[in-house]
């Protein structure tokens, strides 16, 4: 009995903090440690180094809106979406290439 009653508390004291991204308020470290998964990716992919890349939460999960469920990807002229699948985080999309790139 005493282990419902305290579930709740639980669970709001694991709520952290939030932070804005892309309009979005989404759970802080959570989204931080999703930055930093699909940066090291995209870095790859885009051969692109991370401290160039910008990031940002392009929409969040209808039944829990703190989680991002795609992330933006911009960076040395290129631009890519990444989802999560049951292994981690992909590109959804080719990546673009912006026009100062292609020129």
């Amino acid at each position: 009995m005493r282990l419902i009653v305290l579930l709740p508390l639980l669970i709001t004291a694991c709520a952290g903090a939030t932070m804005e991204s892309g309009g979005f308020t989404v759970e802080q470290d959570l989204t931080q440690r999703t930055f930093d998964w699909v940066g090291n990716r995209a870095a790859f992919e885009l051969r692109c180094p991370k401290e160039q890349l910008k990031l940002v939460v392009l929409n969040v999960l209808p039944w829990d809106t703190a989680r991002p469920s795609q992330i933006g990807v911009d960076g040395c002229g290129a631009r890519a979406v990444y989802v999560p699948n049951s292994s981690g985080w992909v590109m959804n999309t080719e990546s673009v290439r912006t026009a100062s790139r292609q020129q």
